[in-house]
């Protein structure tokens, strides 16, 4: 068994984050969101490791409380579980063990902090699990520890203070640049951003992430402090609102766009870590693209997006051709007529494929009878539904259900 994973998997209960760091770590920036490096600016992160490791002991679990108020466990990493790769410590952090707006006081009073710095600690320190109950988590981590080095005598804490024992200062002034360099740079920025949008309009996401690319790239000359997590988080609010203007601009249903930009709005708040960020920018840029390629009616009349948009809204309901061509204010006649010209085949046919698909997602995933799935999905006659998924997926519902169990 592997003890360390076994620390990790217990560490992601309490939310708490994990580390594993060499000499040779290169994201090492990362373990803190980049904290450090927005109220230090020059803060060496190697330094720190280096330091780290060079007077850790092993069979000590060091407990660091730093400036801002962090908790973290380190101890070094015996080295049956690095593959004789040279010394790797573990880091446990951050956490906090008091109420957040109790610690920014505390900490914006003994570190003078700016306004500006107080609202960047405070934003970042929403993202940070508080631990209220500190002795069991303690035990838990001690006990862990115990056994990954051997059951080899007790394990030592050592605890420590003010680990990183800078004074925060205020950013340093910039020098102003010029208007004309400015106003160079916002226009090549918004021609970059108008690229990508219309490569995720198109649900190209190949250009898309090229263009992505391009405009990170441009972002490296952008002013100190651009990185940092709250400014990152707002970006990526405004990105979130531009993707889903796009993929309305291609016709996408609102229903389609709402919950996936909600989603991604959660999402956002909840990242703690620059990296997380980046992942998360990269996920939704691929995802908005899949939902224009997937739901996208750019191609069809007003008359019969207003159809596909009914059945997709009402797919749980058994939607009749009648009631599709009243809600669409045309006769039945010409609305089936213009259905299968642009879509190439009926309305009814269409519905029923629809109806098969979204029961795709109850037969693997839940324990719901062929009925209950059926009915799920708009269809209150459970042979009828079997007929149908049959006719478009070549086998019966049941057949269906066991071939993806035996996967599993």
């Amino acid at each position: 068994m592997d003890l360390i994973k076994q620390l990790e998997e217990q560490m992601r209960v309490f939310g708490v984050s994990t580390q594993r760091m060499s000499l040779t770590e290169e994201k090492i920036h990362e373990f803190d969101g980049g904290l450090r490096e927005y109220f230090f600016h020059d803060f060496d992160y190697e330094a720190a490791l280096q330091n780290s490791l060079r007077y850790c002991e092993e069979g000590t679990v060091y407990v660091v409380t730093d400036q801002f108020g962090l908790l973290y466990y380190t101890f070094l990493i015996p080295g049956v579980y690095t593959d004789g790769e040279g010394k790797e410590m573990m880091r446990i952090g951050p956490f906090l063990t008091e109420p957040l707006k109790q610690l920014v006081s505390r900490i914006m009073e003994k570190n003078k902090l700016t306004f500006l710095q107080e609202k960047e600690l405070e934003d970042y320190l929403y993202g940070v699990p508080w631990m209220e109950e500190m002795a069991s988590f303690e035990s838990l981590i001690l006990l862990q520890v115990h056994y990954i080095y051997g059951n080899k005598g007790a394990v030592e804490v050592n605890r420590v203070e003010e680990y990183y024992g800078q004074v925060i200062q205020p950013a340093a002034p910039q020098e102003k640049e010029s208007s004309t360099l400015t106003m160079r740079e916002l226009e090549e920025r918004y021609r970059k951003e108008d690229e990508m949008l219309d490569a995720i309009r198109r649900g190209n996401m190949e250009e898309a992430f090229e263009a992505q690319k391009r405009l990170v790239f441009h972002h490296v000359n952008q002013r100190e402090g651009y990185g940092t997590l709250r400014e990152t988080k707002n970006m990526m609010i405004i990105s979130n609102t531009l993707y889903r203007k796009a993929v309305q601009e291609a016709a996408v249903h609102p229903a389609h766009i709402d919950r996936l930009s909600r989603s991604f709005a959660k999402k956002i708040e909840e990242c703690v870590f620059a990296k997380d960020m980046r992942d998360l920018g990269h996920e939704m840029i691929r995802k908005y693209c899949l939902l224009v390629r997937n739901h996208s009616l750019q191609s069809y009349s007003q008359i019969v997006r207003d159809a596909i948009n009914y059945i997709e809204c009402n797919m749980k309901e058994p939607v009749t051709l009648k009631e599709l061509a009243e809600n669409g204010n045309v006769s039945v006649s010409y609305l089936a007529t213009r259905f299968k010209k642009e879509v190439g085949q009926s309305v009814v046919d269409y519905m029923n494929e629809k109806r098969v698909f979204a029961s795709i997602r109850y037969l693997s995933t839940t324990d719901l009878t062929i009925s209950e799935v059926a009915e799920r999905v708009g269809i209150n006659d459970e042979n009828y539904f079997s007929r149908l998924f049959k006719k478009y997926q070549g086998r019966t519902p049941k057949q269906y259900r066991n071939l993806m169990r035996a996967k599993m």
